[in-house]
Formats: structure tokens, sequence, C-alpha cells
């Protein structure tokens, strides 16, 4: 292609549009992570006091009543920075923070890793979220924020009294009692002569108010993590501050809901997503848009405490933007090929106003959700080739795919970063810069941007970077692995703990499969006879259900589900698998409540319709299922795959005990399910040959060559040329590789790369000298090579020094002669072992230069000439240097 040219593509039935030769488009500036201050967890609660509710069942065995402080769940989220001008204005305000997806430490840590939440509140969600944790790059660390806890983690609480006490209905006093001013009538019966009829009070296990009420005794409940005001005053409370480790993300994830009243059920029955953070996705389709482990992520949205749990994080949820640069490459070509592509690094970004339930763009919402105001900038973020390029002169390439669901109205901009270095020169880096112009071309709010990128190297041939190369350097050896999963199995007495109870009836399971970033709803893969994917196949098993089992049904067929990734040197990749089992608290997901709502009776009224009978009597809430949280990299992939590079796993899902804090039932995590996969290795082929499967990991520096200069003596006059090279042995590739001069990276204005001629007569003063090469590969393997040389003269390089300046206007051709017969003289005598007589006429020689400097002789040629003839009065008796000297490259 030519220079700027854009060329339109069909890519796996997408419309694909490829920018070549970037160097030449416009920059765009990239956003800076802004600093802040840490904000720390008690703001959460300001201006929010404590509100305790009653939460009662009525069962024909009597009532259940428990006491919840639901302060802190109305509102749950609140905005970290209240005085910015969205947030006022009732929208959702933007935050930016970049930072590594954090990856779990096993089966057992399903807090850690991304994953589909179960635990999510029904009043502000129509789905579940997905959540995964941000280890922010240094320049997004102030969103980190403090939390205030006592010594030892517990919270700072105060108890306070429920706020909306029921009353209890009168009744007859006990039999033999008839208190004032009821009196006993003729008959014998206890009455109430001023209100008439039969006497009634208020029962013995309730209190008679002043105002003649009867309620129920008020209950309480611990109020944690109070406002930093209130904290300031407890006596009793001498908290600490630690910071977070993290900053969660959360998007509602579009599918699994199946209550009538939720409006994504009709949508999410058919297994299609109903919006969200799975927007366009259409049943038995990969999930494309969700991080997995080890990614990089660019994340814009909104900045909030979490207020659910005390004492509360800063999250950003939702989201509006998600830029995932993938930590895998990808294998990127015409087609989907093993041997017919070109190593490439893949972002997948997905931007859109639908966050969630309660920040959305959507049409017929209530009045207390904010809205999105995804027109009111640009969204900017970087993509990074950390591949070590084919050869020194291939030129970066960049190409989008639009997804599904994809509506924004125009192109991205897309722009080659550079540096500018100390010589004015422009040097291109290998990161490029994208620009979403959602404010600039004024597309609406409700666009949706679903659109993955692919940035890779390419030396111009397009037939070898495909078949040989593949854009990468020889010594790059990445390992590939094909992945296929299998099937999930329950265990047995699964549906009983799961569904524990008489007629409970047969598990609702919802569970995702994930391949290194590849997401799979696996109910969606029931055969073609289950309509309803959340009540049947999934939806309704027992513990011998068949429909686990993970076939690609797509156009009709049956084949399995696998994946090929590219695994650099010193990289990892997840394989896992979570999801729930659903239960009461999932028939009343979607039904909204104010999340500013005052907490009165009106408001008790309303939360309870959703906690009543219905709910306690169906399982309470959505019960885990554990997670299969499975590593592979360098450190055990040999051991696990063995001798034939492949091998079946069957992982037991883990997780550890969860109670329900509704109904007070256990689920073992561990006793749940299996999940089993096929993982195998393949060889590499590239310009090196053939990379056979396994091999250590690397941990060695490159391997560095110095031809030039060597350990030797070079005559002052001679010319330079560097040689030197690095090859990377350990198949990261080699990422940096430079030289050093004494130290110094520059040598008389310009640099030392390999090839660079240096005129030793006017760059470099006689004497030893010291040369380094240092190099890394791409996972920071440094080595270092120095080699140590002298710069000399003899009595006939110091005659080339005056032919050379005179050669370059340095010296007057009048004085050529006068100097090269002094030298010619006193080399004479030098021969003959004469040194008196040679230093006699070399004084003559430094005379007459000091004598013509600043007319016949430039000032700094004379000041060389007077210090390469004082050398050789100095080394006389140093004959043997005249034998083996290397001038120019050879030998004299």
């Amino acid at each position: 292609m030519r220079d700027r040219e854009l060329r339109e593509h069909r890519h796996r039935g997408r419309s694909v549009v490829t920018a070549l030769a970037l160097a030449a488009m416009v920059m765009f500036p990239v956003m800076a992570g802004a600093q802040g201050t840490p904000h720390t967890s008690c703001e959460a609660d300001e201006g929010h006091p404590c509100c305790v509710i009653r939460i009662p069942v009525d069962l024909p065995g009597g009532e259940i009543i428990s006491f919840a402080e639901i302060g802190r769940t109305f509102p749950e989220w609140e905005g970290v920075e209240r005085g910015d001008g969205d947030y006022q204005a009732g929208l959702s305000s933007n935050t930016v923070l970049e930072g590594t997806v954090a990856i779990a430490g096993g089966n057992d840590d399903v807090q850690t890793g991304p994953h589909v939440s179960f635990e999510d509140t029904p009043f502000g969600h129509d789905t579940h979220d997905f959540c995964f944790k941000v280890l922010p790059d240094d320049s997004y660390r102030y969103l980190l924020g403090e939390k205030v806890t006592k010594s030892g983690g517990a919270t700072c609480s105060v108890n306070a009294a429920e706020t909306c006490t029921p009353e209890c209905p009168l009744e007859p006093p006990p039999d033999g009692f008839c208190p004032a001013p009821c009196i006993v009538n003729s008959n014998g019966d206890c009455v109430d002569l001023g209100a008439g009829g039969a006497c009634l009070v208020c029962p013995s296990d309730c209190e008679e108010l002043s105002d003649g009420r009867c309620t129920k005794t008020p209950g309480g409940a611990s109020c944690n993590n109070l406002s930093c005001e209130a904290l300031q005053g407890m006596a009793d409370c001498a908290s600490t501050v630690t910071t977070q480790d993290d900053v969660e993300v959360e998007w509602e994830v579009g599918v699994g809901a199946d209550n009538d009243s939720n409006p994504c059920h009709s949508a999410n029955e058919s297994g299609n997503s109903c919006g969200y953070f799975s927007q366009g996705h259409t049943r038995r389709e990969l999930i494309w848009q969700w991080p997995t482990a080890g990614d990089h992520v660019h994340v814009e949205g909104f900045w909030i405490f979490d207020r659910g749990h005390a004492p509360a994080s800063t999250e950003i949820h939702p989201p509006r933007l998600v830029a995932i640069q993938r930590q895998l490459p990808s294998m990127f070509g015409p087609s989907v090929s093993t041997s017919n592509f070109v190593v490439a690094t893949k972002t997948d970004v997905f931007a859109s106003g639908d966050g969630n339930a309660l920040n959305n763009n959507r049409s017929g919402a209530p009045s207390f959700v904010r809205r999105v105001p995804m027109g009111e900038k640009d969204y900017t973020f970087k993509i990074t080739h950390n591949v070590p390029p084919p050869g020194p002169t291939a030129r970066l390439n960049a190409a989008f795919v639009l997804h599904d669901g994809d509506t924004f109205p125009a192109n991205p901009l897309i722009s080659q970063d550079s540096e500018t270095l100390p010589n004015g020169s422009v040097h291109f880096l290998p990161s490029m810069t994208v620009t979403i112009p959602w404010n600039s071309q004024a597309a609406p709010d409700t666009a949706v941007f679903a659109r993955t990128f692919y940035v890779w190297w390419s030396t111009g041939d397009n037939t070898a970077d495909l078949t040989v190369n593949h854009g990468v350097q020889a010594d790059y050896h990445p390992r590939i692995f094909k992945v296929t999963p299998d099937y999930v199995l329950m265990d047995p007495g699964a549906n009983d703990m799961l569904e524990p109870g008489t007629g409970q009836g047969d598990m609702e399971l919802r569970v995702f499969v994930e391949v290194a970033g590849n997401w799979l709803f696996l109910n969606e893969l029931a055969s073609d006879d289950v309509g309803n994917i959340l009540e049947d196949g999934l939806g309704d098993a027992d513990d011998h259900t068949e429909d686990g089992v993970v076939i690609d049904r797509r156009g009709g067929g049956l084949n399995p589900w696998q994946f090929t990734l590219v695994l650099p040197p010193g990289g990892k990749f997840r394989i896992h698998t979570d999801g729930w089992e659903a239960d009461g608290i999932n028939e009343v997901f979607g039904n909204l409540i104010d999340p500013n709502v005052a907490c009165d009776c009106s408001f008790q009224d309303q939360f309870n319709n959703l906690f009543g009978l219905g709910t306690y009597l169906s399982g309470g809430r959505d019960d885990p299922i554990g997670e299969v949280n499975h590593l592979f990299s360098c450190e055990n992939a040999d051991a696990e795959l063995g001798s034939t590079h492949a091998t079946f796993v069957r992982e037991q899902a883990g997780g550890g005990i969860w109670s329900d804090d509704i109904t007070g039932d256990t689920v073992n995590q561990n006793g749940v399910y299996q999940f089993q996969f096929n993982i195998q290795e393949l060889a590499w082929h590239g310009t090196s040959g053939t990379v056979l499967p396994g091999g250590p990991c690397d941990t060695f520096p490159p391997d560095i060559t110095i031809n030039q200069p060597t350990a030797t003596q070079y005559v002052h006059s001679a010319t330079l040329t560097l040689d030197y090279s690095a090859v990377d042995v350990g198949g990261a590739g080699l990422k940096d590789l430079g030289a050093l001069m004494d130290n110094a990276a520059t040598l008389a204005g310009h640099g030392l790369a390999s090839g660079q001629k240096i005129r030793l007569l006017t760059e470099m003063r006689l004497g030893p000298h010291t040369f380094t090469v240092n190099a890394d590969d791409y996972l920071g393997n440094a080595g270092s090579k120095s080699v140590t040389f002298e710069i000399i003269v003899t009595p006939e390089s110091i005659k080339i020094d005056v032919i050379q300046f005179v050669a370059d206007g340095s010296i007057d051709p009048l004085s050529e002669n006068s100097l090269l017969q002094k030298l010619i003289n006193a080399a004479k005598s030098r021969s003959k072992g004469n040194c008196a007589s040679a230093s006699f006429i070399y004084g003559a020689f430094i005379n007459e230069v000091q004598a013509q400097s600043g007319k016949n002789i430039d000032p700094a040629a004379a000041q060389i000439l007077i210090e390469d003839a004082q050398y050789l009065m100095t080394h006389c008796l140093t004959k043997a240097v005249n034998t083996q000297i290397t001038l120019g490259g050879r030998r004299n």
C-alpha cells in the first residue's frame, strides 16, 4: 500500500480498516492520568445517616425477623467527587483509570480475578455485574481509597434503632384482668365504655406510646464505619488507615436474567444480550469485550464509593469505556490459519453509556436514573506493541474490526507515537494513539463503540510477513497452545446442596467458561430444542445433566470450541469458569428503587415487597457455584503437559463455604462441579526455523558480539567503524541494544550505533578507552559486554595527522611541507634510537604549530598535533608499539 493510504478490506465477515505507513498521519495528545489526593472510606457516609429497617418473613410457624442497616445500601454507590458538575447535574461523572487486571491466587480465590458476580442487589440491577480488579499504573494510584478501620481490621460502629416500627394490633386483656378505664359490665365482660365495645389493650410484648399508639418493641442494628466527623468524635474508636490494593470495576453483563418483570428477560431467555457490557451479543457467540487476568486496561467511568460493604472502597462503577490491551498477542491474518498470520497486539474496545440499571441512556428509564453524557468528550488511549520487529526497516501497522452492536457513526483517529531526539530528529515509537471522536463528531450519547484493534510490524513484503517472519524478530519464539474446553460435570449431591428442602426441584444454573479472555455463556450452547436457555438445559439441571458439554453449534454443526493461543515468553494465560445457581432473589431483579429515597415507612414497605415470603421460600440469594482459575505459563506448562505436550485436565471448582444471609443455607463451593479441558502445545515456525514445543523459561540475557573495536591499540589517525550485535537466546526477542563510550551514550554529537564511523583524530583523546554494549530482551533480561582499547601515536601516524588536517582545511597547505619535513627528520632520529635528537626536532615541530595556531592552523587541530608530538617525546623508548599497530582496521 502507498503511504497515508486507507484501504477497506473484509475480515471474517466484518469491515476492517487498515492504516499503513502511519508515520505521516496527524498526531493526537494522550490523556495523562490526573494526580489527586486519595479519599478515605468515611467520606462515603457523609450526608447519609444510618437507617435501620426490619425485614419480616411471615411463615406458618411464626415470623422471622432480621434488622438491616439499610442506610449504606441506599445509595449503595456514592460519587467520590460530589462537587463534579456532572454529578451535581444528575449525570454519571467520568474518571480515567489505567492498570493491569489482577490475577486470582487459585480456585479458592473467588474475589480477585475477573468473573461474573453472583451477589448483586436486585433493586439496583437488571442483571448481575461483570467484575474485575485493576492494579493501577503509578499515575493512577491516587484512585486507591484509604480504608478507615479499627486496629485489627474491625469497623467503628454504633447501635441504632429501626426507623419505622410496625404497630401492634390491640387485643383483649388476659382473663381475669380489666385495666382502667375499662370496666367489667353486668355480664362479666371487660368493656370500654368511652369507645364502646370490648376492651382492647396493647399486647404485653408491645409498647404503648404516649400518643396512645401501640407498636412493636423497636429493634436495632449496628451501624458501621460512620462519617468522618462521627468517627472523630468517638473516643473508643482508635482508627487506622490502610490503602486499597486495587480498584474494582463493575459493569452489568446484560445476560442471565429471566424473571418476567425484568426488562432483559425476553432477550436473555433467547440467549441474547439486552445491552450493557455485552451489547450486540447473540446466542452461542463469544463474549469478546470482557477482560481476563493480566490484561492491561484503560477504563473511563463513574468513580464511586461502594457503600454496601463497610469500610467503603472506591470503584469505577459503572464504566463507560473499557479498552483492553490483551496480554497475549493474536494471530492476525486474512484467514483463520496457524500458518498465514502476523503476530499482532490485540486491543478490544467497548464504549457505551449503557452502564447499569441506575446509570444509562435508555428511553423510559425512571427519573432517578443518572444519564451518561458520552458526547461530552473525545476518548483517547494508547496501544503499545511489545513485540520485537522483524527488521530495522519494519513499519508499524494498524487495523480494526467492527463487532455486532457497533453504532458509532465515525472512524477513530489512529497515529503512531514519536519522540524528538536531542539532535532534532524524530524517532517513531512502537505504540499507537487512538482517539474516538465522540464529541468532535457529535456522536449521540446512545451510540455504541464496539471494535477490536490490531497492531503489528510489516516489512512491506506481505508474503514474507504472513508466512515466514510473522511480523516478529527471528529470535522471538512464542509458544503456541491449543485449548479445547470439554465439559462441566456436576458433583454428586450438588443438586441437594444448591436446592435444599422438600420439593425444591432442579438447579437453575448459570455457567461461564473463559479461555484467555474468550468468554462463553455455557447455557447458550444447548441444543436447538432449548428455546429458553435459562429455564431449560443448564437452567433446569440435576447432578446428571449432559448440558454442560462445550459444543460449537454455530451454523448447525457439532464442533468443539478450540482456541489457539500465542503465549509470549514470560506470559501466562488463564482457563476459568464461574457462575451461580438462581434462587429467590433472581425473581426480583430489575425492580428498581430510587437510591436516594428517604428511609421512612413507605420506603420500608417498598423494600419489604422485594424481600418477602417468596424470596425466602425460593432459596434466598443466588448461590455461588465456585470458580476454576487455572494459570499456564513457562513455569508449569512442561510439567503439566508432560512429554507428549498434550493432556486432559479435570479441575475441581473451589471457593470454600458460603452462607446465605437470608435463609442461612450454606454452599460448599469445592463440591459443586468439575471442569475438563484439553490443552496441547504446537510447534512455532518462524524465520529461524521450527521451534519444538516445550522449553525452560527465558531467564537468559541476550548474547552480545563486539567485532569492532577490539582489545588492541589504534593510532590516532585511524577511523574506527563500530561493529556489534546481539541476539536473544531465550526466545523473548531483543528489545533494546545500545552502546556507551567511556560511559557516555554519544560522542562528538552523534550516537554509537553499529556501523557508526569514528574519526579518532578529532573525536577521541589519546589513552585507554572502554566501549560497552548493553542489551536486554522483552522480559528485562539484561546483558552487557565491554572492550578496552588504547589510542596511541607513531612516527608515521603523526604524519598522517598533518595530511588529514590539510585535506579537511584545518592546516593551510603552505605549512604542510615544513611540518612534514620536521616529522620525517624526527622519525629518522627515533629509528636510530637517538631519542634526544628526536625530542629536539619534535619540540621544534611543536613551536611551529604553536606559532601558526589561529593563523595557518586551526586552534583545535593545533592542540591535537601538540599532544600527539608530546606523546612521541615521552614514548621514544617504547619501540615495540611500531610493529603491531592497528591502522584503519589493518595491522602494519
